[in-house]
């Protein structure tokens, strides 16, 4: 464990993004996004998509288990083959690819993510282009998934053009990204093998924050507009990411 914290600042750092990600979990979009970058900056851009991997699994678990009504499989389906070619794309783009330039690679998904998110939330699309969206988001879902828990954004757009109703939507995402990290562990483990076993130990030590999170999220939405919430962590966003960029 002194290898990953050698500081007690990383500790911290460690725990606020855990009660973000609990944040996230809770149904604010963006949030998650916020924590990809900071991970990258403490743990280094690869080695930090395995070492949170195993946190994230224990709050999607937790967010798959309370969010398990309304869920419209049939999404998830027409992306999973999509996704599934998006996810060996980014298997051997990122397999042997230097820490900076993954850094960057990483930065470009997210970026990618927000603008997809910003420009298209508000767009209707016709049921022939609807067809079309399937390969193109689920591609870059399983591409951004992989090389930096970052495919969060891209399902929430796909799923908006949709126009799912709220909690179907909330709730497919969730389930969504659950099965697709759930696919990456072995993939990480295994080929890449950036997921050191005290990875697990940090996932146990970050549940109380995950859980403080959640509870917090629930919150959020009900005293602060969400839309304003949104808009704050989506600048937060870009700024890390930027950091990452030029570091």
């Amino acid at each position: 464990m002194a290898e990953l914290f050698d500081e007690p600042w990383k500790w911290v750092v460690f725990f606020c993004c855990t009660f973000l990600t609990g944040i996230a979990k809770s149904g604010i979009q963006g949030v998650g996004s916020l924590t990809i970058p900071i991970y990258a900056l403490l743990f280094g851009a690869k080695a930090s998509t395995g070492i949170i991997l195993p946190s994230i699994l224990v709050a999607d678990i937790m967010s798959a288990w309370l969010n398990r009504h309304h869920i419209h499989f049939t999404y998830i389906l027409h992306l999973i083959p999509w996704a599934a070619a998006g996810l060996i794309l980014a298997l051997f783009t990122g397999k042997n690819m230097p820490s900076v330039q993954f850094g960057k690679l990483m930065a470009a998904c997210i970026l990618a993510g927000l603008i997809v998110m910003t420009v298209m939330q508000h767009h209707t699309f016709t049921h022939r282009q609807k067809k079309w969206l399937r390969p193109l988001f689920g591609i870059l879902a399983g591409f951004s998934a992989l090389i930096g828990n970052a495919a969060g954004p891209v399902v929430s757009v796909y799923l908006l053009t949709m126009r799912l109703p709220k909690y179907a939507f909330v709730t497919t995402s969730i389930w969504f990204i659950f099965i697709m990290n759930v696919v990456k562990l072995p993939i990480q483990i295994f080929v890449w093998e950036n997921i050191p076993p005290t990875s697990f130990l940090l996932a146990l030590f970050a549940i109380p924050c995950i859980l403080l999170g959640a509870f917090t999220g629930k919150s959020i939405i009900r005293i602060l507009p969400e839309k304003g919430f949104r808009i704050i962590i989506t600048i937060l966003v870009i700024i890390s990411t930027l950091l990452m960029i030029i570091r």
